[in-house]
Order: C-alpha cells, then structure tokens, then sequence
C-alpha cells in the first residue's frame, strides 16, 4: 500500500495465490490449507478496500476450487487464469471480471511469451465512480 500510494490505478489491486506460493511456503514449513488461503486473501483483500483500492483475487481454476471459500469468492470480483478456457466461467460460482486466456501470447515489441487477459468489466470506469484507487 505504501508502494501504490503515490499513483491513480486503473484496474484493481490483486492477491495473487498460485503454485509458486504453495512451493515457497512448503520449503519453509508451511502447508497451505483452504483456510489458510482463504484467511490470507480476505485478510490482504479486506486491508486493500480499508485503504480505498478496488480489491480482487487473481488465482487459477484449481486454487478458486479447492483453496478459497465462499466468503473470498463471493465477495471479489475473480481474475481467472485459465489456458485454454476450460470451464465455463460466464455462470456462478465462476463469473470472473477478467479471464486470463494464455501464457504464450506474442506482442510487438516484446521478445517473450506474456500473458494476454481480457476485461468483461470496465473497471476503470467502476473504480472512478466509486472515488477509489486515487481516482
């Protein structure tokens, strides 16, 4: 929060639990749980909206399934990655705001694979009305 402070953001500020995390943990001790996962995300996500950002959890298909409860996927709007689409992810409990659609993705310019994502919302227009993220 100190880090974004000083700039207007367009687009929401993220959690972001993926396999990596599950691994970092896992060498220092830590198994993490679906409650762990779940505290964690409600505990970053609720201190981000307290500090006026637009609050939302990135993770996969699997994390969303098996390591976030009803609480964090009902409450955020959901950024799901999912190469190819392979759940249908426009009907509850799926409905996400932006889909990331690949991890290859090619852009000019640039040398290496990226991500490429598509917003069903727009969310710089919500975030502005709602007075937040500095806007």
């Amino acid at each position: 929060l100190k880090i974004i402070k000083q700039y207007k953001i367009y687009m929401p500020v993220c959690y972001d639990l993926e396999y990596d995390s599950f691994n970092y943990a896992k060498k220092r001790g830590v198994t993490i749980t679906k409650s762990k996962a779940s505290a964690f995300a409600k505990a970053f996500l609720s201190e981000v909206e307290k500090a006026g950002y637009y609050a939302m959890n990135y993770t996969n298909v699997d994390c969303y399934r098996n390591y976030f409860d009803s609480t964090v996927n009902s409450k955020y709007d959901l950024w799901l990655a999912s190469w190819p689409k392979n759940v249908d992810f426009d009907k509850p409990p799926m409905k996400c705001g932006i889909w990331q659609y690949t991890d290859k993705g090619k852009v000019n310019g640039i040398k290496t694979a990226v991500d490429k994502n598509v917003a069903y919302k727009d969310f710089p227009a919500i975030i502005k009305k709602a007075g937040l993220n500095n806007l």
